[in-house]
């Protein structure tokens, strides 16, 4: 860096801190600020005010710092650390804990309004898990697991797949709210109902039941990428029709079961 840029660097901090009395200047400001906000009435304007002054005063702290290593100033005797940077610095923290006080003061206030302690109770009420619910999931994999190690044998890979799948599901459902696992528990409720018609399926019926089983795992899939924030991982159940030798392994829970009684009503036909 040529004696120009560090002179350009030493004239901006001379400008955040004027030679003539360091304090004059950012300093002045800040603590101009920190009062003003401490005696503002509205606890709404408090926090506007908190928000957008530390939005700069960020920028200004980072400003001073580019400067400081810019023109090396701790090479000049007349320019103390502690008195001018370190000092802006600390004021800034002060201004930064004092913006997250009054967003804490807020947030709690919000919640202590009727509406807002009724829209919190609404939220518990969803989030409060029904172990009749996941008892009634886990009665109806049991159901077909069955159906699976009967057509396959217990120690099949597709039974093996079927078993793994079903204890994520369970486990991530566990991790659900009350009304997703109800959401759930609503789609396998439909499969079975279709289910119990079988062979009888009419094409339209063998069509919604795919149907259904593709949305029950696009549905476990969303829940999985809400948990633990990660990409959907695809799953391509287009073919359930054409399950073919090792292709089934491919398949779902729900959409093995689908193959394999829509593969028995072939067979009957």
């Amino acid at each position: 860096m040529n004696k120009n840029d560090e002179q350009k660097y030493l004239e901006e901090f001379n400008g955040y801190f004027p030679p003539w009395n360091r304090d004059a200047g950012i300093i002045n400001q800040i603590q101009e600020v920190l009062e003003r906000i401490k005696n503002m009435d509205s606890l709404e304007e408090r926090v506007k005010e908190a928000e957008k002054t530390l939005k700069i005063h960020e920028e200004n702290r980072i400003n001073i710092a580019d400067c400081w290593c810019g023109a090396k100033l701790w090479n000049y005797k007349d320019i103390n650390e502690y008195d001018t940077k370190n000092k802006y610095e600390r004021l800034v923290r002060e201004l930064s804990n004092l913006c997250h006080e009054l967003r804490r003061e807020e947030n709690t206030k919000r919640l202590h309004t009727p509406k807002e302690r009724e829209r919190e109770r609404e939220r518990e009420r969803e989030n409060k898990v029904d172990p009749n619910t996941i008892n009634a999931i886990k009665s109806i994999f049991s159901q077909l697991l069955q159906l699976i190690q009967t057509t396959y044998g217990i120690n099949s890979p597709q039974y093996q797949k079927a078993e793994k799948e079903q204890k994520e599901i369970i486990n991530i459902l566990e991790k659900s709210s009350a009304t997703e696992q109800e959401q759930y528990l609503g789609l396998y409720k439909e499969v079975q109902h279709l289910l119990k018609k079988t062979p009888n399926l009419s094409v339209e019926e063998q069509t919604e039941l795919a149907n259904l089983s593709q949305k029950a795992e696009e549905f476990t899939e969303k829940l999985k990428e809400k948990q633990i924030k990660a990409k959907q991982q695809s799953k391509n159940n287009t073919n359930l029709y054409l399950g073919i030798g090792l292709g089934i392994l491919g398949i779902g829970l729900i959409g093995l079961v689908v193959y394999l009684f829509v593969r028995e009503k072939k067979k009957v036909e």
